[in-house]
């Protein structure tokens, strides 16, 4: 979750725990995203090693898994009484790498790396003459482990061990200049299944069940030392169910992901966990995907949606978000070992806010995000 956007509002962030930033979900899997991510009951390829481990049965072959990703994030600013303006901030990266090692017979074990979440977000306006801005920037990345065994024809289980690592690195001015480095590092558990109902019809689903993150925050405000605190943090549920429907060459799917912030705790280093009251609210993500076979062997067309939104019981709506995305990808075998696949997604949002502490909700922020995914799948 983003902090607030102007420095005056520091104090605030500081005595409501907001300690996690939530950053930017951005898939993995160029197949996965195209189809919306509604992919946790499809989970078929080495990506269900990131969105549902007891998938991992289904292959009949090994596989290798490779993502190239690029990103472009911007914020566009319209202030009422003052100048609004847009930033811009592009990135290009390896997305993921991830083997699945089967021989076919209902038992899979994964392994792989993944960067599925982005802080990056920039912001800038102007108002009675000061300038107003927020630059974030980082990533938390996933090293995973995992195993996937089918107990019958009509039931896989799976468990996957994620460690995570992550920095994200803070700059908010307003005359002043104050900046954070956030560095997370943790480990999560995660348990995983998939149900085959009929020959055309998979439900599954998982959860985190446990998340345990270490943080080391280094505050500075301009002309001050840096101030280092540390922190352990218990994160909240999150969790995946998903359904497939499957009819010769198209398939269709639908999911919903959430995020759970009623067991959020934290304590300061040698303190006792103190349950967070952030204002987090908790957060839900709907998607539908569609693949569409042109021929047995020939290329695939892809498309989804996605949309967001949170309990309003616990945010205030003028704030409210609910951003959604559209979703467009292919893929083409190249042979019967290699798969290309290319993904795009589509994300915009606009938020009212205020542009000062205790002031009115004046400041309107339109949010976009681009990102194109290009994978390779090789199997033997």
């Amino acid at each position: 979750m983003k902090k607030q956007l102007v420095s005056t509002l520091l104090l605030a962030v500081a005595a409501n725990a907001e300690l996690v930033s939530r950053g930017e979900n951005t898939g993995i899997g160029a197949r996965a995203v195209s189809m919306g991510e509604a992919f946790t009951a499809v989970a078929d390829d080495y990506s269900a090693l990131y969105y549902n481990p007891a998938g991992m049965t289904q292959l009949s072959r090994s596989e290798l898994g490779l993502n190239l990703d690029y990103r472009l994030r911007a914020n566009a600013t319209s202030l009422i009484g003052g100048i609004g303006s847009r930033r811009a901030v592009e990135t290009a990266r390896l997305g993921a790498i991830s083997m699945v090692l089967t021989s076919g017979n209902g038992i899979a074990f994964g392994l792989g790396y993944y960067s599925p979440t982005s802080f990056d977000d920039p912001l800038q306006y102007f108002v009675a003459g000061r300038e107003y801005a927020y630059e974030a920037s980082g990533n938390m990345d996933h090293y995973r482990a995992a195993v996937a065994y089918a107990p019958s024809t009509r039931a896989s289980l799976g468990f996957a061990v994620s460690v995570l690592a992550g920095k994200e690195q803070l700059e908010i001015r307003d005359g002043i200049t104050a900046r954070y480095l956030e560095e997370y590092a943790g480990f999560n558990l995660e348990p995983s299944f998939l149900f085959y109902l009929s020959k055309a019809v998979t439900l599954g689903g998982s959860a985190v069940v446990a998340e345990r993150l270490a943080l080391r925050d280094t505050y500075q405000e301009q002309g001050q030392a840096p101030v280092e605190t540390h922190y352990s943090i218990r994160n909240p549920v999150q969790t995946r169910l998903g359904i497939a429907f499957q009819k010769g060459w198209t398939l269709l799917s639908a999911d919903w992901h959430a995020v759970l912030w009623q067991d959020y705790a934290y304590a300061e280093e040698g303190g006792a966990f103190l349950q967070g009251d952030s204002s987090y609210s908790n957060r839900h993500v709907f998607a539908l995907g569609l693949e569409q076979r042109l021929s047995r062997r020939g290329p695939v067309l892809r498309a989804g949606v996605s949309w967001e939104a949170e309990d309003a019981s616990s945010i205030n709506r003028a704030w409210a978000k609910n951003p959604a995305s559209l979703h467009l990808g292919f893929g083409l075998p190249v042979s019967q070992f290699l798969m290309l696949d290319l993904g795009y997604q589509y994300r915009g949002a606009t938020s009212l806010q205020p542009s000062t502490a205790g002031g009115p909700a004046d400041l309107t922020i339109a949010e976009t995000g681009q990102q194109v995914m290009g994978s390779l799948r090789f199997r033997w």
